[in-house]
């Protein structure tokens, strides 16, 4: 039996662990900012309430949803949570992930360096096969992650997403297989 609960894991930089409902206010703290929904499918969060709202909703009730517990990227040195990171779509042995940083973090290697242990969480004790990834085409430093930790580019699906502008975007596919993880 495959368990669904994330179990926290330390980076450098970074504690790991399971969202929780206390993480709210600094969750919102990021997904109000359209900057950083600008390239994802939802708007920027109203309020505190919006944010707790979509949490129990998306991201606290994975067991009943049969997704994996989501992850909270904490900062160590500022004890803060800076993002979250998770997988969803668990099926046959694949699962799609996906991430959210605040921009103030961006460029600083932070996805890069808790990517490889969701990655193997995902093949080792989810048994996954192979995990994606969808992209906007215009999410330039999101790819270069994912290129750096050895996704490959599958194609791009033309105007496959509507994301928070309303329009529909270019997605760029990846995809790892797990006997391509830590060649």
């Amino acid at each position: 039996m495959v368990t669904l609960d994330m179990p926290e894991k330390e980076t450098q930089r970074l504690y790991l662990r399971g969202m929780e409902e206390e993480d709210v206010c600094d969750i919102h703290e990021y997904c109000k900012l359209p900057k950083v929904t600008a390239l994802l499918n939802y708007t920027p969060h109203t309020d505190v309430d919006d944010t707790l709202d979509i949490l129990k909703s998306s991201y606290l009730p994975f067991e009943e949803m049969g997704e994996p517990q989501a992850w909270c990227m904490v900062e160590k040195e500022i004890d803060k949570v800076i993002g979250h990171l998770y997988f969803h779509g668990l099926h046959q042995h694949s699962a799609q992930i996906a991430y959210v940083l605040h921009p103030d973090f961006w460029g600083k290697g932070y996805v890069a360096e808790a990517l490889p242990e969701l990655l193997n969480i995902g093949f080792l004790q989810l048994d996954l096969h192979k995990v994606f990834a969808y992209v906007a085409v215009e999410n330039r430093k999101s790819i270069r992650v994912l290129e750096r930790l050895g996704f490959r580019k599958m194609k791009v699906l033309k105007k496959a997403e509507e994301l928070s502008d309303g329009l529909y975007h270019d997605i760029v596919e990846f995809m790892m297989l797990k006997d391509e993880w830590r060649k």
